[in-house]
């Protein structure tokens, strides 16, 4: 945003390129009123396609992660690592109808034969969630896992970023966490099982991510 000084006659005073506009009564004996106006946006909040540069406190833009959803920042500069705090805006979903089944893996968590992707556009702090609406095992007492991971953090078969599906009854299975991502990439989905059976998603499975903190 840039800003000009008006007075109350309509006389341009001075400009403001920080974006920072102030309320101002000048102390003449006339006591023209004056006050800074906005000749940028016209007060709407700027979409971006990258984080301002020169941030100030409660600067607020909105970011377009895919082209059906807008996520809505204010920048805090009293926050910590991540400065830029989300403060609305919809969640980026990726997903399959396209049942995936996954053998014995032995306890690690691999690329499935459908992986899933999101892109994470930012360093920060993320919400992301997991999950199938049915999921089983083909050996009972040996389970299965799906999770994800991204850059800065990994997923485990007994980590807390997988759902598990621990039997041959099938199930509907979620789970949800925060994660920081210390680098922009890509949040990919992972698959496994703790030993010898078959890990089965009939009807394929769905995974989230929205911003918490970013910067």
């Amino acid at each position: 945003m840039s800003w000009e000084f008006y007075d109350q006659y309509g006389s341009l005073k001075s400009t403001d390129p920080t974006g920072k506009g102030v309320i101002y009564s000048d102390t003449a004996p006339l006591r023209k009123d004056v006050i800074w106006v906005d000749t940028g946006t016209s007060g709407l909040i700027p979409v971006v396609t990258s984080l301002p540069g020169n941030p100030y406190d409660g600067q607020t833009v909105v970011y377009r992660p895919v082209a059906d959803v807008a996520w809505t920042f204010m920048y805090n500069g009293a926050g910590g690592t991540y400065k830029w705090e989300f403060i609305g805006g919809g969640t980026v979903r990726a997903g399959t109808a396209t049942g995936v089944s996954q053998g014995n893996s032995g306890g690690v968590m691999v690329a499935p034969s459908t992986q899933l992707s999101i892109a994470i556009p930012f360093a920060g702090v993320y919400e992301v969630e997991i999950g199938s609406g049915m999921a089983y095992c083909s050996v009972v007492g040996v389970g299965g896992a799906i999770g994800f991971s991204g850059p800065g953090f990994a997923t485990g078969f007994n980590s807390e970023n997988v759902a598990r599906a621990d039997g041959n009854t099938a199930q509907g299975v979620s789970t949800t966490v925060t994660v920081t991502a210390t680098a922009s990439g890509n949040l990919v989905s992972l698959t496994g099982t703790g030993g010898a059976t078959t890990l089965t998603l009939p009807y394929g499975y769905h995974m989230t991510m929205k911003p918490i903190r970013v910067g």
